[in-house]
């Protein structure tokens, strides 16, 4: 089956269920009051080893094909380094 032969398929299984957009939005009201600021987020070191501490050792790889096992057993040489990358790229 073609692309497009898929595309039409979905398409009318799902029209049918569907719903004609009125333009009116719901009003949401705000889960932070105003003058809310995220001025001082703490990436230190401790903090950065207990979440590697806490992470499954035997879960699936990072985006970057890096098992869990290996951030936790570099824990020690890592901490400092990603502590000052996310303190900066935060700043």
């Amino acid at each position: 089956m073609i692309d497009s032969a898929k595309a039409e398929l979905l398409n009318e299984y799902f029209v049918p269920v569907g719903t004609i957009d009125n333009g009116v939005l719901p009003d949401i009201q705000p889960l932070a009051s105003t003058g809310t600021f995220l001025d001082n987020i703490d990436f230190g070191t401790d903090k950065i080893h207990k979440e590697i501490k806490q992470m499954k050792a035997n879960g699936s790889s990072d985006p970057d094909g890096y098992p869990p096992i290996l951030l936790k057993k570099l824990a020690p040489s890592l901490v400092t380094p990603l502590s000052l990358f996310t303190a900066l790229s935060y700043q």
